[in-house]
């Protein structure tokens, strides 16, 4: 029987100061917690980031790139810092989680989150006048699920936002009032950087009030590691931006339905993608993001909001499944910590937090 987990909403409005502070300060044990757990995996990792003090000064590293890039996302997170009692090194840290746990330029690790995305459109759905339905799971940690947030902002500039993201977390999957949702996945590349966070990207995606603006959020960015960006738009169309530091390959999806994991399409980029026992097995990658779209042909025109929720509770694989649980055998510890589901012809996002095998998918308005 699922459960009817309770999520955290945390909304904030105001000019980025005023969203930081009030982010920080309705959600401090959850961010507390993050920053535990970012120098825990960092120290996990990457063996040169022996101490917090290591942590930090690599996180800092990253930081004129952000200020030059995004000055008004730098500001938020003093306001996050003040609201959350926490030094603003700790929370730019937090928000250089990727560059501080998975980044080549302190180690080779490649050890990266999971994720499985997709958009369906089209035909795929029914009825097919709809707009494009477009989601995710969310694969992190074990028990990570437990620093997950809704969150939600009305800027005083800007489109209004809807993420699910960790707490204190800038930039991460959802959507905005222009009606462009985001999802991502992690890849992995052999040129990272020191560059602009990826979390930051993400939030620019947000930003924006056309789809093509996203688009170029992405590919004119001095990026800091690889990342698979995601994005739909209610109209129907929808892009595919595979990324590494230095390049990145942009798919206009044409297809009714499209699917992604954690390695690259694109035949430009392999020449760049990690291939490395620490990292995860491509068969299961593969697998995942074919299985996802199986699913989907197999249900062909008949495709709603309710049908894209049971796929991602798919075990198939167990448990390196779609819907992910911890691997014990291999050390693995990942498992979905949220799932999103963005019907983009609605107001209405779907969201659970933890495995959705065991939560219900539950509404939460943008406005």
């Amino acid at each position: 029987m699922r459960r009817n987990q309770i999520a955290t909403v945390v909304e904030v409005k105001g000019a980025p100061y005023e969203v930081g502070f009030q982010h920080g300060s309705s959600a401090k044990a959850k961010i507390a917690r993050f920053l535990e757990i970012v120098y825990s995996r960092a120290r996990q990792y990457q063996p040169a980031l022996t101490n917090k003090q290591h942590v930090l000064k690599l996180a800092d590293k990253f930081l004129p790139f952000a200020q030059d890039w995004a000055p008004d996302l730098v500001e938020e997170l003093h306001g996050l810092s003040d609201g959350a009692g926490i030094s603003f090194a700790e929370v730019f840290a937090l928000n250089c989680y990727s560059e501080v746990t998975y980044s080549p330029i302190a180690s080779s690790s490649t050890q990266l989150m999971g994720c499985t995305s997709f958009v369906v459109s089209g035909g795929a759905l029914s009825p097919p006048s709809t707009g494009p339905i477009i989601g995710q799971n969310e694969d992190w940690g074990r028990a990570d699920s437990e620093i997950f947030i809704i969150l939600k902002i009305k800027p005083s500039q800007g489109p209004s936002i809807l993420m699910t993201t960790p707490a204190g977390f800038i930039g991460y999957a959802g959507r905005n009032s222009q009606g462009i949702g985001l999802v991502q996945n992690g890849l992995a590349a052999t040129d990272g950087r020191l560059g602009v966070p990826v979390a930051f990207v993400a939030r620019r995606v947000l930003q924006q009030e056309r789809i093509g603006d996203s688009v170029d959020a992405i590919v004119n960015s001095h990026r800091s590691l690889a990342s698979n960006y995601l994005i739909a738009e209610e109209s129907g169309e929808a892009f595919d931006i595979e990324t590494t530091a230095t390049d990145f390959d942009i798919f206009h999806v044409e297809d009714d339905i499209w699917t992604h994991s954690n390695y690259y399409f694109s035949s430009k980029l392999k020449a760049l993608e990690e291939k490395t026992p620490s990292w995860e097995s491509a068969g299961c990658n593969a697998f995942r993001a074919g299985r996802l779209k199986n699913i989907f042909r197999k249900n062909y025109g008949k495709i709603n909001s309710d049908l894209t929720m049971d796929a991602l509770r798919d075990h198939v694989n167990y448990p390196r499944s779609i819907c992910r649980h911890p691997d014990p055998a291999r050390a693995l510890d990942w498992e979905t910590s949220a799932s999103i589901v963005m019907p983009m012809s609605q107001s209405k996002t779907y969201v659970t937090i933890g495995n959705p095998c065991n939560n219900e998918f539950k509404p939460f308005d943008l406005g």
